[in-house]
């Protein structure tokens, strides 16, 4: 599994964790079941000061395997997950070791909260450096699809103490974030954010993507759009692509590397990717003279949408001559009756 794969499955909730076989069910073992729809987890209760196992129960609530608190990884992803319906879970043994595989497959529909509904945000971050895990966030930024800002905050990190290499880039000191709080204190806005979008675009997003899910924030990538993957793909054959340069074609000057700056400038490029899939990058350019038709390597956004505001000046004025003409017509026919 490639590191952007592992992400989209954080992000999406998807969780994998190694059971040991004496804590699986022996009838699912006898029956040799492996597939379990429609699960649920819930606390086992246990003798004396034990901590509680977590359970897995199928749909007819029957136990599949428990997990105790010994199992440090497996239990603590465990926990992450019980409150939100399984769809699906994949149970089968390890060719090598003693233990089973468990995939789970979150139903992330309860996190679709579209009472409120947002059609598309820009969500953008500032971080120590590129290490998810390792790294920490500085800045998150939010924006709706009209420029208007949902979230823009600073942030202490709690473990990084020194990050003078990201700071050169964002220029965010120690000094700036000494007295914000930690971004946990955020997580369930950012979440209530997520749940409501429609429609999630980032620049890059995998790398914003593995920060979010560093803070156990989920969210259904469905909704993901990546920018850079699609303005470079589309105008320039590639996947990476410099935000700076793809607002630069796109005739936006910002601050660059300010995340909600960085927000504004994603969604200016984001809405040019919008008009050339709607106008579609084959229209031609059309010179003043008329005479000669050319076909751009690679529009940009802006003139895309000069290419369709031109196209209608066409139809406008075409209409015009077609009914000063209608007129001249009429005009002639009741001079004759005269």
């Amino acid at each position: 599994m490639n590191y952007n794969d592992r992400i989209i499955k954080e992000i999406n909730g998807e969780v994998r964790i190694y059971v040991r076989e004496e804590l699986i069910n022996p009838k699912v073992l006898e029956q040799k079941l492996s597939s379990f729809p429609d699960c649920h987890i819930r606390s086992i209760e246990q003798s004396g000061k034990k901590k509680a196992h977590y359970g897995l129960f199928d749909k007819n609530n029957q136990l599949v395997f428990e997990v105790a608190a010994p199992q440090r990884s497996a239990y603590a992803r465990m926990a992450k997950i019980k409150d939100l319906p399984i769809m699906n879970v994949k149970l089968y043994k390890n060719p090598s070791y003693s233990e089973y595989t468990a995939d789970f497959l979150p139903d992330l529909r309860p996190l679709q909260d579209y009472s409120h509904p947002i059609k598309r945000i820009v969500l953008d971050t500032e971080t120590t450096g590129l290490n998810p895990g390792l790294d920490e966030i500085l800045q998150i930024s939010i924006i709706d699809g009209d420029g208007n800002m949902l979230l823009n905050n600073y942030y202490k990190p709690e473990h990084v103490d020194s990050w003078a290499a990201a700071a050169r880039i964002n220029h965010i000191t120690k000094a700036m974030v000494k007295d914000k709080p930690s971004v946990y204190q955020d997580v369930e806005k950012i979440q209530a954010i997520l749940n409501q979008a429609q429609e999630v675009v980032i620049y890059n997003a995998p790398f914003d993507l593995s920060f979010l899910a560093d803070l156990d924030l989920l969210l259904d990538t469905r909704k993901v759009r990546d920018t850079m993957r699609e303005y470079g793909q589309l105008f320039h054959g590639k996947e990476y692509y410099k935000l700076q340069q793809a607002a630069k074609e796109c005739h936006f000057v910002y601050n660059a590397h300010d995340s909600l700056s960085d927000c504004r400038a994603t969604l200016a490029v984001q809405n040019a990717v919008d008009s050339a899939k709607r106008y579609g990058t084959s229209r031609a350019f059309v010179s003043s003279s008329r005479s000669t038709v050319r076909e751009p390597s690679s529009p940009s956004g802006i003139q895309l949408m000069q290419m369709g505001k031109a196209a209608h000046n066409e139809t406008v004025k075409k209409k015009k001559s077609s009914h000063k003409f209608l007129k001249s017509i009429i005009k002639s026919f009741f001079k004759g009756l005269h």
